[in-house]
């Protein structure tokens, strides 16, 4: 309605779920603009800055991100990347199914910089692209997208899909671009509603013990009693993948992880080696997994039961991913006061204050009132 751009900030929670940490709108998409969205953000998260950043290719969003968070890990989103382009490199990818295999396996499974370079080089030799400019494009840009430039960067989950393009989709669900910004703003807090639902149910189910493992391996029986109740599925997938390799011993302190067939899902066809000191619990696998999402990798459980590890190390087990005591938490909207400062706001608002702060009230009384048959039973009685 405003003709201004949007601009949403999507975090990850302790679950691996996508959530909201704010958003804004802005007159233009220069430099100065995103200058002032990023140091009003950094504001509003009390002077931290985000370690590790996505964003689509906006050259002025770069610059203002080299200004404002220096530090930071930017990438650029794989997915819009790769879908652009499937409209240049696509009908070449097509007509020859060796030149896609070599090119996503270049692409997803390079786990060095210098292996990258090789297996592209190759490519482009094997196949005649020299003057190829759309095969050129993706290689002048390849240091913003490519995962083998950020193997050690803490970028959970995001190897296949991107978040930003899930929370779009939701937020599509409730907004529509005709809206006024007071409308915008009620709707965007039905979102916000949305996801704290969403996470206040993952905190339920991780109270429930109860969890369906693979196998009867000790680590997987000992993952659910440390892993948030998402983040132990994701580490049970993983878990899964250990039947798809076999491991050769190649030196004193290292092992290599050879696939049974041809594909795994997540690694490709290639082997990975795997360097461990079994005395200091010691383990490291080039694919990195660890450094990425936040859990070890099926290479490195492989050679755990190898070894008869009965345990995750606690080196191995992130804090963000950690089962915590389910304290009664804060909501969002926990500090509005229905009756104080409001007196101006129209009936509605005032109604949906009121309506977040008894619901915030409320869930909390469902966590206490859920651990126990009695406590459930005052909780019930009381509220009757």
């Amino acid at each position: 309605m405003y003709d201004m751009p949007f601009a949403p900030f999507i975090g990850i929670n302790r679950h691996g779920q996508s959530f909201q940490l704010g958003c804004a709108f802005l007159r233009d998409e220069k430099t100065p603009s995103f200058v002032w969205l990023l140091q009003t953000f950094l504001e509003a998260m009390k002077e931290k800055a985000p370690l590790n950043i996505i964003t689509d290719q906006d050259g002025a969003m770069r610059s203002a991100i080299e200004h404002v968070f220096p530090l930071a890990n930017h990438r650029n989103c794989r997915w819009h990347i790769m879908n652009k382009a499937i409209g240049t490199v696509g009908p070449l990818l097509k007509e020859d199914k060796e030149l896609e295999d070599e090119f996503k396996d270049c692409i997803n499974y390079s786990v060095m910089p210098e292996e990258f370079e090789a297996k592209w080089q190759s490519m482009i030799q094997k196949y005649g692209l020299q003057d190829n400019k759309h095969f050129g494009h993706l290689y002048s840009i390849r240091q913003s997208f490519v995962p083998t430039y950020y193997m050690h960067c803490f970028f959970p989950f995001l190897q296949s899909t991107q978040r930003s393009e899930g929370f779009n989709a939701v937020l599509k669900l409730y907004v529509s671009p005709n809206l006024s910004i007071l409308d915008f703003v009620k709707q965007y807090q039905k979102i916000q509603d949305k996801c704290l639902v969403a996470q206040d149910g993952q905190d339920f189910r991780t109270n429930d013990k109860t969890r369906n493992t693979w196998s009867k391996n000790p680590i997987e029986k000992h993952a659910p009693t440390v892993y948030m109740k998402n983040i132990f599925y994701r580490f049970s997938k993983e878990f899964e993948k250990i039947k798809e390799y076999f491991v050769q011993r190649i030196g004193d302190y290292q092992f290599r992880l050879v696939p049974n067939d041809k594909f795994v899902d997540g690694y490709g066809i290639r082997s990975y080696d795997v360097t461990t000191i079994e005395e200091e619990e010691s383990y490291y696998c080039e694919c990195s997994k660890f450094d990425r999402d936040g859990i070890i990798c099926c290479h490195i459980i492989k050679v755990m039961s190898r070894f008869g590890v009965k345990k995750l190390p606690d080196r191995y087990i992130m804090e963000r991913w950690k089962q915590q005591e389910m304290t009664v938490g804060t909501n969002a909207n926990a500090n509005l006061q229905a009756d104080v400062g409001t007196s101006s706001m129209p009936l509605q608002n005032q109604k949906t204050i009121r309506f977040n702060n008894l619901a915030s009230t409320l869930t909390k009384f469902a966590r206490e009132g859920s651990n126990s048959e009695d406590v459930y039973e005052i909780v019930t009685n009381t509220l009757e």
